[in-house]
């Protein structure tokens, strides 16, 4: 963006989108985070890209190449918009359960909206995501799964094994 002028340079440019850490103390900085990482996805995947390729020595290289891999994999896209469903859902719950003053009336309204929106997910829920995840796949040339084929998890399972799990099961 620096180089086709959208983004200003010099002291204190560029300082307005960061990726943010996850914090152990308050849920919604994970939320935060994971917003941060799809704001930001096409630029962690060029910085990424340029590590691998101009890397300080082989194995930050390697490192690189490993997360670029796995930033780079439909399980990653899935499990990122996927968490971002959930912890939106929650993130106003959560921010409810942080305030000084509670009362359980108001906490048993605050838990009501989510739960019900959380059962509309899960039941209603994964084609819309699914077709999310599809999109952004196509747009970053990320190779998408055939939901129909046989999972094998390649894990504590037998690849001779005769199992009727599909990957969509699976998802």
């Amino acid at each position: 963006m620096v180089a086709t002028d959208e983004r200003d340079t010099g002291r204190g440019c560029n300082q307005i989108e960061n990726l943010l850490r996850h914090g152990n103390t308050r849920w919604n900085s994970n939320f935060d985070s994971l917003c941060s990482m799809i704001d930001m996805y096409s630029s962690v995947i060029t910085v990424l890209e340029n590590i691998v390729n101009d890397g300080a020595s082989n194995s930050i290289r390697g490192e690189a190449s490993d997360a670029l891999i796995a930033v780079k994999s439909f399980d990653f896209i899935f499990i990122l918009y996927l968490m971002h469903k959930i912890m939106g859902i929650t993130n106003l719950l959560c921010r409810a359960l942080q305030k000084k003053y509670l009362d359980i009336l108001s906490t048993m309204d605050y838990v009501s909206t989510p739960k019900t929106l959380l059962c509309t997910l899960i039941e209603e829920g994964f084609d819309l995501l699914l077709s999310h995840v599809k999109e952004v796949c196509v747009k970053y040339d990320i190779e998408i799964l055939h939901m129909e084929a046989s999972y094998k998890s390649g894990i504590g399972r037998s690849y001779q094994q005769n199992d009727s799990t599909t990957v969509e099961h699976h998802y």
